[in-house]
């Protein structure tokens, strides 16, 4: 007589089966270990800014004479599985509009990307979140703002955010981006069409003038990243027994 017998095999991605695990948030670098940036961690663009390591923080002076250049700390380990940057950010002394943030790409319509950051602005006295659709590179040309808001939205009392540590927190997910600060709350996103999956490999920390202005002194701290990993999909296989 045929039998059936039924075995229960973990794998993982076996035939497309697999499903994922959120690790929750895990520290990625709290610049105690040197007087210089762990380069197994990061990659640094200091096209713009001198980054340095200062009392157990990362400092980054921006520099005046940048317009619309960038510098940042990428990270390296396993960019594409995180989906969330959590930070303390101090602007200790700040010149013109030089910002500080944490952020990166979050995902496709079509060929262009989905570019997120949550950010401070000392010269008008804000915290920002956005999501903008860029070209793809090497251009990375703005096609247009999906997103943006202030989390503070009386622009007649601004409020002085030098000196003053925050805590930023940026997440995205396949619907949504989440932008949250310790002190104003949290602001979502959520998309009104079709994204396709992170596009992966960038995210950091760092600053930006758009004007070029500077200097600003910005430093980070207990910089967390949140992972989704893929985990072990437990798949049922029938087999046949004669």
């Amino acid at each position: 007589m045929k039998k059936s017998v039924f075995f229960i095999i973990s794998i993982l991605l076996i035939l497309g089966l697999s499903s994922t695990v959120n690790a929750g948030w895990v520290l990625y670098d709290d610049f105690n270990s040197g007087i210089t940036i762990d380069t197994q961690k990061w990659s640094i663009d200091n096209s713009s800014a001198t980054i340095s390591i200062e009392s157990g923080e990362a400092k980054f002076v921006h520099n005046s004479g940048f317009p619309n250049d960038s510098s940042w700390l990428q990270i390296i380990d396993n960019p594409q599985t995180i989906i969330g940057i959590k930070t303390k950010i101090r602007v200790q002394s700040c010149t013109g509009d030089v910002w500080g943030r944490a952020g990166g790409y979050v995902g496709k319509i079509g060929e262009n990307s989905l570019w997120s950051v949550i950010q401070t602005n000392s010269d008008e006295g804000y915290i920002s979140f956005f999501v903008n659709l860029e070209a793809p590179g090497p251009s990375f040309e703005l096609i247009y703002s999906l997103f943006w808001v202030s989390f503070h939205a009386n622009w007649d009392n601004p409020f002085d955010i030098t000196g003053e540590t925050f805590i930023l927190e940026w997440m995205f997910k396949p619907d949504e981006v989440i932008g949250k600060t310790d002190r104003y709350g949290e602001i979502v996103f959520k998309y009104s069409e079709r994204v396709s999956p992170n596009e992966g490999s960038f995210k950091g920390i760092g600053t930006r003038s758009r004007a070029g202005n500077g200097p600003c002194t910005i430093y980070f701290d207990d910089v967390y990243v949140y992972r989704q990993i893929p985990s072990a999909a437990t798949n049922f296989l029938l087999l046949d027994e004669q």
